[in-house]
């Protein structure tokens, strides 16, 4: 836990970017000695492809990193794949073993060998002479004097302007997007190339690209070494998970009652039963606890539970930007 926990904090202080010298007080949010310390929505990694495997629509990237070593990319349906020197959206059967990827993943690593993450976006096919570009979420949106816009982003960190200069794209189509089409959390492509030294800093936005809207899917990393394939859900503002092959993983049994629907779930001498839709989660001492979200079955079939009832198990759970992890208590 404190190797992941250290991961996550130093992919905060490397997406923070240099530190500001001088304070534009006139654009900054708050004043720089204030500026809270933010945990990366996502990291960056470059390599080059290993291997690449499908089953279903779950894909599987091994990337050789030059000074890191391999890292595994699990991926779905739902990664961004961006043709950069097309502009345009990607296809998984571009990617190639050999070819040289920029991932932005989330930012963890399990202790695993390899390690592994889950890419939000890929970016292949990056021109010798461009950068790749960054991607952001917006935060904060500014129309400015001369009808652009400013856009903050990275937790307050980096102010993106934009105005009749900048070309305007869609990540779903070719078709052309206007500046009214940048709000408050809008998830973007920016291609810039100075940034000032100024807290936020400060940059012009050659192009923007607006992404699809995010489902703000959170991995499930069970005993800081195992991703699931199944990403947790989100059920009336309650992060949940699915019963049995979380439960089966941690090493815990399942028991199902198709009389009363429920399910009991056992850790060594410690149990626990939960009833399709009641919020009740009965201990074996018999305590009982309401945690706002009935146990609930997807389309195959599967019952899902919030992730917090593990803690009745001994597990701990943690939610943290982007990741729900699951494991023994410390």
């Amino acid at each position: 836990m404190k190797r992941l926990l250290a991961t996550l904090l130093s992919a905060a202080l490397l997406a923070t970017g240099a530190a500001a010298a001088d304070v534009d007080t006139d654009s900054a949010p708050v004043q720089a000695e204030q500026a809270p310390a933010q945990m990366a929505e996502r990291v960056l990694q470059y390599g080059t492809i290993v291997s690449l495997t499908q089953e279903d629509e779950t894909y599987t990237l091994l990337m050789d990193r030059p000074e890191s070593g391999q890292l595994q990319i699990n991926a779905n349906a739902d990664t961004l794949l961006l043709n950069d020197a097309t502009d345009t959206a990607g296809a998984w059967d571009d990617l190639q073993t050999g070819d040289s990827v920029y991932v932005y993943c989330a930012p963890y690593e399990t202790m695993s060998i390899p390690p592994q993450t889950s890419a939000q976006a890929i970016v292949y096919q990056i021109p010798a002479d461009a950068g790749c570009p960054k991607m952001h979420r917006i935060e904060q949106v500014e129309t400015t004097e001369d009808g652009g816009v400013r856009l903050l982003t990275d937790s307050g960190s980096l102010w993106l302007s934009a105005d009749a200069n900048t070309n305007l794209l869609s990540y779903a189509t070719k078709q052309t997007v206007g500046l009214d089409d940048l709000q408050v959390d809008t998830r973007i492509f920016a291609w810039y190339d100075v940034v000032l030294e100024s807290y936020p800093g400060q940059a012009f936005a050659s192009q923007l690209m607006v992404l699809p809207t995010s489902t703000e899917a959170y991995d499930i990393v069970l005993e800081e070494d195992m991703v699931l394939p199944a990403q947790a859900v989100w059920q009336d503002e309650v992060l949940t998970v699915p019963l049995r092959a979380v439960a089966e993983t941690l090493g815990c049994t399942v028991g199902w009652d198709d009389t009363h629907k429920s399910a009991t779930v056992t850790n060594g001498q410690t149990s626990m039963t939960v009833a399709l839709g009641q919020d009740a989660y009965q201990t074996q001492a018999g305590t009982q606890a309401a945690l706002g979200c009935a146990p609930y079955l997807d389309a195959e079939g599967s019952l899902w539970i919030p992730a917090q009832a593990f803690t009745s198990l001994g597990f701990q759970v943690l939610q943290m930007n982007g990741v729900v992890e699951i494991g023994p208590a410390a």
